[in-house]
Order: structure tokens, then C-alpha cells, then sequence
């Protein structure tokens, strides 16, 4: 289990997230902050298949305007429920994509499992922040170093390098979070 801590680089954002990888990969979370224009405070768990691909995520959010939650799975056959209805739209996904944290970056790195200069497109379940909409969202990763990874947008045209460690687990993510501690003493 890796217990990290991110601050948000242009915001008032702490984010503490657990991270468990046996026997399949597992993600908790809470922000604290600004979530994209919503002050107030997010949690999240997801859980994953033994391939590395999402199974399910649950999350609420706690704001002064809203308390909400919902859920997302993926059935066997590929097919996903948002909070309990079928959403064809995301048939493509295997990953999710919360908007408002690095933690799930992981998700594809740890899955394809990229040789260095190997690149990857896939589509991800991108929960959006602060409306919470989901959308597929089509994601494009390239191992440049052992610990580099460059991640695209190519919806919207944004890309960013991602330093990990040893894990996969986003180390800085420049312009938006940096890791402040984690329980590895990396930091």
C-alpha cells in the first residue's frame, strides 16, 4: 500500500490517495479545494479487474452547493452503468479519467505496461468537474524514459509530461500537482 500526498500547483488543492496493488489495483481518494471551480471536497475509490482495466468507481462530492455521489461500472462485456443506467457511449473506455486528480493517470501506465518509446491511444471515462458529466474521452500515452510519460488529450489538444515512480504513480504533474510526501521517503 503507497499512501501520497498532492498540492495543486495553481490552486488551494491538497489531495491525500491510498494506492493498493494486490491483489488488483484499488485507488481512494479525498481533495480538499478547489475541484475546477467548485470549492468544497471530493472522495473517490476505484477498483480494478486483474487486467488492470476499471471495474468500478464510486465518488462524492461535498460542497456548499451540492451533496452528491455516483457510480460507474463496467460490466463483462464491456458495456458501462452510470449510476445504474447503460451509457453506450462509453462502450470503448477501459480506463476512468476523474478530472480533478493525477491518481488516475496511473490507471493506463500501470495497464499497457508501455516499452520506452512505445505509445498507446485508448478512451477513457472522463468525469468532468464541476458539472460531474461523464464523456469518453480519447487519450494517447508515450513512455519517453523509464519514469516519463507523455499524456495527450486528443479531444481537446492538451498534452503534459508525467514524471512516475516506480509504480506508475504521478510524481509531478507540471503545472497542476506535485507530490509533497509519500510513504516511500521519495520525497
Amino acid at each position: 500500500m503507497t499512501h501520497i500526498f498532492w498540492r495543486h500547483t495553481q490552486g488551494q488543492s491538497l489531495e491525500y490517495c491510498r494506492f493498493t496493488f494486490e491483489p488488483h489495483t484499488t485507488i481512494s481518494g479525498t481533495i480538499i479545494g478547489d475541484l475546477q471551480g467548485l470549492r468544497g471536497a471530493l472522495t473517490y475509490t476505484v477498483q480494478c479487474r486483474p487486467d488492470g482495466s476499471t471495474h468500478w468507481v464510486q465518488f462524492r462530492i461535498l460542497s456548499e452547493r451540492e451533496d452528491r455521489s455516483g457510480t460507474l461500472r463496467r460490466g463483462e462485456n464491456g458495456s458501462w452503468l452510470v449510476n445504474d443506467t447503460v451509457d453506450p457511449r462509453l462502450m470503448p473506455c477501459h480506463d476512468v479519467d476523474i478530472g480533478v486528480t493525477p491518481s488516475t493517470n496511473t490507471l493506463p501506465i500501470r495497464r499497457l505496461r508501455l516499452d520506452v518509446g512505445a505509445s498507446q491511444e485508448l478512451s477513457a471515462v472522463w468525469i468532468r468537474f464541476p458539472d460531474l458529466t461523464v464523456h469518453p474521452l480519447v487519450q494517447r500515452y508515450t513512455r519517453m524514459a523509464p519514469n516519463l510519460y507523455r499524456y495527450e488529450s486528443l479531444t481537446s489538444g492538451f498534452q503534459v509530461t508525467l514524471q512516475v515512480d516506480r509504480h506508475g504513480i504521478v510524481q509531478d504533474y507540471p503545472g497542476l500537482w506535485c507530490r509533497v510526501w509519500d510513504t516511500e521517503g521519495s520525497l
